[in-house]
């Protein structure tokens, strides 16, 4: 009896609380595709604060920012928890990799210290932060999964 109550506590923390409304997975859509522009275009603009070694991220950028654009044109369509859980790993683990790529090429010039470390600290919580959510979206989809 105890058991099932513990059970039944741990799925409730990981169940969502509310529906997501097409028009989120709308506005990830446009702001990814927005963001794929810009990254695809930050060295044509000759920024004085973007080194040349923003190539060697780019590609990983790109595929995330698709990968991002495809999953939540899915969702419009088709955003049943188990599908979004399952679909939401891929991002969650490209995100982690992204922001790692980011973290360990730097491919920013920037002079003043503090700023530079601010901007790692930040890359950094991104990373911790995505590993937190590729964690959740697995045990969500395995928890939706049990249920069915």
């Amino acid at each position: 009896m105890g058991e099932e109550k513990s059970d039944s506590k741990i799925k409730d923390l990981f169940k969502d609380k509310k529906e997501p409304h097409k028009s989120q997975f709308i506005a990830a859509v446009l702001v990814n595709l927005i963001f794929l522009y810009i990254a695809n275009n930050l060295l044509n603009w000759n920024l004085s604060f973007i080194d040349n070694s923003f190539l060697q991220v780019l590609g990983i950028l790109n595929i995330f920012f698709i990968v991002a654009v495809v999953v939540n044109f899915l969702f419009i369509f088709y955003s049943k928890d188990w599908f979004r859980n399952l679909f939401q790993i891929p991002v969650d683990l490209l995100g982690l990799v992204t922001a790692y790529s980011l973290f360990t090429i730097f491919p920013f010039i920037i002079n003043n210290i503090l700023l530079e470390y601010i901007l790692k600290f930040i890359l950094l919580v991104f990373i911790i932060g995505s590993f937190i959510s590729l964690v959740v979206h697995f045990i969500k989809f395995i928890l939706n999964i049990l249920d069915r």
